[in-house]
């Protein structure tokens, strides 16, 4: 992969006025000359390139997600609902 030399030629940047212009991975503002830092990517870096990672991070979410499901209502549910309110009779 070629290296990035300036933030212009970043995919992550986004031209705004004259000179400067706003990084979206950084979420700043950054000059157009400035030193491209190690995040920077080709405006058309493949897809491919970074497939692995994605992959991995998606791994990642999947083991610390939990789903907390809703009861569904029920007479049952219904009446330990207003027993622990006082509402029913």
């Amino acid at each position: 992969m070629k290296a990035i030399l300036a933030c212009r030629h970043c995919q992550y940047y986004s031209p705004e006025g004259r000179r400067g212009g706003v990084c979206q991975k950084l979420m700043t503002q950054v000059e157009s000359n400035w030193k491209a830092c190690s995040l920077a990517l080709p405006p058309f870096a493949p897809s491919w390139e970074n497939r692995n990672s994605i992959v991995m991070w998606h791994q990642k979410i999947d083991e610390k997600l939990e789903v907390v499901l809703p009861l569904k209502p029920t007479a049952n549910n219904i009446r330990q609902l207003t027993n622990t309110f006082g509402l029913g009779s």
